[in-house]
């Protein structure tokens, strides 16, 4: 496969062709730089969040009617 055959996954430009042209298993993927870090910087902040305990939906709790619901970290 050749670089043109690669999507740099930016968190932007991602159109319909590219989800259809992987999917089909045509074109591979990679996160580009600034993606990474985004995806770092999200990570870093969901551990603090468990590491505080605090409840924050979806996150560490249920969804909808078990929102309600802590989840366990085990």
């Amino acid at each position: 496969m050749t670089e043109a055959e690669k999507i740099s996954l930016n968190g932007d430009s991602l159109s319909i062709e590219d989800v259809a042209n992987v999917a089909a298993q045509k074109t591979a993927i990679e996160l580009n730089a600034e993606a990474r870090l985004r995806v770092e910087t999200a990570s870093q902040w969901v551990a603090s969040i468990v590491e505080r305990g605090e409840p924050v939906y979806g996150v560490n709790t249920g969804f909808g009617i078990f929102s309600n619901r802590s989840i366990s970290t085990a």
